[in-house]
């Protein structure tokens, strides 16, 4: 029932997020801010102080180290802090799984993405999308809303933990 819980209050957020990544290349800070603040209000009805602590220390050691990473060029503010926000999601015991799921939506990111950018009619319904404006940041390197991917795998996890799935522990 928790992890049903989770699913449902988490789910309207990674949606958000998603598509403001699509929409404006843009992960806001107060619907990060709204994100966490979320998980902090239900987590009490849901899981021992216990959980919640481990679940916020590494919440900040995660969006700590990717702010650092943002700082040199090397991962987007807006990714950092929201995939700091989504850490808070993620059962302790769960993250080396979790890490797979992360790494399979972002090597799926980019065929998706070219797919889609490749797409008339989706292009025609989506004209103002600043993600399909994207130019080449580097001569190998494009910029891809990686926040969509972080979305998805916290998406894929939390219906993988509301049904138990057995890729899981616990």
């Amino acid at each position: 029932m928790t992890d049903l819980v989770l699913l449902a209050v988490a789910f309207p957020f990674l949606i958000f997020s998603a598509w403001t990544d699509l929409r404006f290349l843009r992960l806001w800070n107060r619907a990060n801010l709204a994100f966490a603040l979320a998980f902090l209000v239900v987590a009490p009805f849901l899981m021992p102080f216990g959980d919640i602590a481990a679940r916020v220390a590494a919440a900040l050691c995660v969006g700590a180290v990717l702010i650092v990473l943002s700082i040199f060029g090397q991962f987007g503010g807006g990714d950092a802090k929201f995939f700091g926000a989504l850490m808070l999601w993620i059962a302790p015991q769960d993250y080396a799984p979790f890490c797979v799921i992360v790494a399979a939506c972002g090597l799926m990111m980019p065929p998706f993405f070219a797919a889609a950018k490749a797409s008339p009619w989706l292009r025609a319904q989506t004209p103002t999308w600043r993600c399909w404006k994207t130019r080449r940041t580097t001569w190998r390197k494009k910029k891809l809303p990686m926040g969509v991917s972080f979305a998805s795998a916290g998406v894929l996890y939390l219906i993988l933990r509301a049904v138990n799935a057995p890729v899981l522990p616990g």
